[in-house]
């Protein structure tokens, strides 16, 4: 038997299956009962009220394809928050890296979606922290398959509400291979910590691997801080990658160095073709 939906959202929607079930979040798939489209409905335990609010208000502010959209949101009288989103049936990029890296052809759309995205997010004065291949769903459909970046769970807001470069000063949070040095120190961030975790899920996109050593087991902060000076091996990629520098800078150790998110989007169009 699955979960039971609060009264309001029973009302409208049946849950059907389940698609996710980890130690912060359930997610179902439900039917709309008066005859709209499938939807996601996440279950996260335990929020606070003002906290879940301020994500869904993050997530309603970006205007892009590739940001899901929220058709309803609410607390429960046990602080359980839902969120009823359109439904993402496709695999995500983890997914299809899974067994390797993937060819150039098929990498370079998914290269742009994600960063146009991304750089929309940023516009919104919005800084992720957790950017990673395992967040970003296809979702299928007519004409073709969209590109969704999704759980906005660390999500900060950042100072400067125009260009999203001001800095936020968060608690350590993220997901350690992705993390810029600047965040595993838990130093403030702007949006080009954003963009080294971006430079991480093209690395792996295009390579399978991630661009930093990595050993079975040692995923710990203390690990990754004793790495975050490592030299990124740019050298594998694709030579003939006519992104290839612009993916260097964004794995910069040094953020002064990276590019922010408009320079990323328009080096990947003139790369990989703006269709």
């Amino acid at each position: 038997m699955y979960h039971e939906l609060p009264p309001a959202l029973a009302a409208r929607y049946r849950i059907a299956a389940r698609i996710a079930n980890g130690g912060a979040k359930q997610v179902f798939r439900a039917v709309d009962v008066a005859g709209g489209p499938d939807v996601a409905i996440a279950r996260i335990p335990d929020v606070d009220p003002a906290q879940f609010a301020t994500e869904v208000a993050l997530i309603r502010g970006v205007a892009s394809e590739h940001v899901p959209q929220i058709f309803a949101a609410l607390v429960d009288d046990r602080d359980d928050g839902y969120l009823v989103m359109e439904r993402c049936d496709g695999p995500s990029l983890a997914s299809l890296v899974r067994h390797g890296p993937l060819a150039l052809a098929d990498a370079g759309p998914l290269l742009i979606a994600f960063a146009r995205g991304l750089s929309a997010i940023h516009d919104a004065a919005i800084l992720h922290r957790d950017v990673k291949l395992d967040n970003v769903m296809l979702c299928t459909g007519a004409p073709g398959p969209t590109l969704k970046i999704v759980d906005f769970g660390l999500s900060s807001r950042s100072w400067n509400e125009s260009t999203a470069t001001g800095e936020a000063r968060p608690a350590i949070g993220g997901t350690l291979p992705y993390m810029a040095r600047e965040a595993l120190s838990g130093e403030s961030l702007d949006a080009r910590s954003d963009v080294f975790a971006f430079g991480v899920c093209c690395y792996r996109l295009l390579i399978g691997g991630f661009p930093t050593p990595r050993r079975p087991g040692e995923h710990d902060l203390g690990y990754a801080l004793r790495l975050r000076d490592a030299i990124v091996d740019v050298g594998r990629l694709p030579a003939e990658l006519p992104a290839r520098a612009l993916i260097a800078r964004m794995l910069d150790a040094e953020r002064a160095h990276r590019p922010y998110m408009p320079e990323v989007v328009a080096g990947f169009e003139r790369a990989f073709g703006a269709s």
